[in-house]
């Protein structure tokens, strides 16, 4: 199996400029891409009888759609290039740096939805930069 670019996306701009850059780069490269969503665990663990199981079920199905509309955005960009994608479990850093783990390259977005404008970098892409095992690609909006 081929080592993959992964990419993380949560519907923000930043990560959908990130999903183009890491779409082209995987054609490029002529690698797959692999496009994740990180959603908390207590989310995908909330029983079905829980209190505010709906809630978790909002959650999920959320994020299914953030992944579904990535994976249709870069087919739309690449026909015919080799494109998957996964709702994972945990908390963001973490998951993308396992992630990293197998490989090509790690694109991410400076920042995602809870981002601090004004900052550089947000603390998932700075996390992630730092430790991954691969190379990380951050892509920033110019404007």
């Amino acid at each position: 199996m081929t080592a993959p670019i992964a990419v993380g996306v949560d519907g923000s701009e930043q990560s959908l400029l990130a999903l183009d850059c890491a779409t082209d780069e995987a054609v490029r490269r002529k690698l797959p891409l692999r496009i994740v969503h990180v959603l908390v665990s207590w989310a995908f663990d909330m029983p079905d009888g829980a209190s505010v199981a709906e809630v978790g079920e909002w959650m999920r199905e959320t994020g299914q759609k953030v992944v579904d509309d990535a994976v249709a955005r870069a087919a739309s960009r690449a026909p015919g290039h080799e494109v998957s994608g996964e709702l994972v479990a945990g908390d963001p850093a973490p998951a993308l740096l396992r992630e990293a783990e197998g490989a090509h390259l790690v694109v991410l977005g400076s920042h995602g939805l809870g981002g601090f404008a004004g900052l550089l970098l947000g603390s998932v892409s700075h996390g992630v930069l730092h430790h991954a095992a691969c190379p990380v690609a951050i892509v920033r909006a110019t404007s």
